[in-house]
């Protein structure tokens, strides 16, 4: 089982969110943290766990390249992700296995957000809300055959994206009520982005296209 950390700017967090993975019962097979180019000292503090954590380096290139970029070394059957400014929670991995039952492709699990200490301006933050996001998600690695990898051309919404076209090819999923992922919400989240919404909107736009492209042919 392998764990893909993609990493940019992220040295206040990182280290909480290695540790989260590591500490899982059991332990990941394999952590590969991608640094997408950061230049707050995250690349140095990812070779903190010499043995414990593989680390690739690229050149700043968004969320959804770093993530592809792990995959391509990823030896693990099954994959799962964590943001580096996110925690998995104890029994995140474990709960997830075992919903990963024969015929099912993907799991999800809920979150739980929380504020950073000395935030302000951010929405409300969930709490045990059903997450369909990359940090809940644990698939066979077999999928991305399937469905193909992260679309490297957004830089918001690219896991939205990916997840309509895992729908569209028939990919089953399961989502678990334990809440699997602590998501922290601060100042330089994805969804703060320009052209945040735009990206949102068109993906949700492209599900509904192959929505009714499916439906049309039942």
């Amino acid at each position: 089982m392998s764990v893909v950390i993609p990493v940019y700017n992220g040295a206040r967090y990182v280290a909480a969110a290695v540790e989260s993975v590591l500490g899982q019962e059991p332990a990941p097979h394999q952590v590969v943290a991608v640094d997408d180019g950061s230049t707050d000292g995250s690349a140095e503090l990812l070779l903190s766990w010499p043995g414990r954590v593989e680390v690739v380096s690229q050149e700043n290139r968004g969320h959804a390249a770093a993530r592809n970029a792990g995959l391509e070394v990823v030896t693990g059957a099954v994959v799962g992700f964590c943001d580096a400014d996110d925690l998995w929670t104890p029994g995140s991995l474990r709960t997830r296995l075992e919903a990963l039952v024969p015929g099912v492709d993907l799991v999800f699990g809920a979150v739980d957000e929380f504020v950073e200490a000395g935030t302000s301006g951010c929405r409300a933050p969930l709490a045990g809300a059903p997450g369909n996001v990359a940090g809940t998600m644990l698939l066979r690695r077999q999928a991305f055959d399937r469905v193909g990898t992260f679309d490297p051309s957004l830089r918001a919404a690219e896991f939205l994206d990916w997840l309509g076209r895992a729908r569209h090819a028939g990919l089953v999923e399961r989502m678990v009520p334990t809440v699997v992922l602590r998501r922290r919400l601060h100042g330089d989240n994805l969804t703060l982005l320009p052209g945040y919404d735009g990206e949102m909107l068109a993906a949700v736009r492209a599900q509904l296209g192959r929505r009714r492209e499916r439906e049309a042919r039942s």
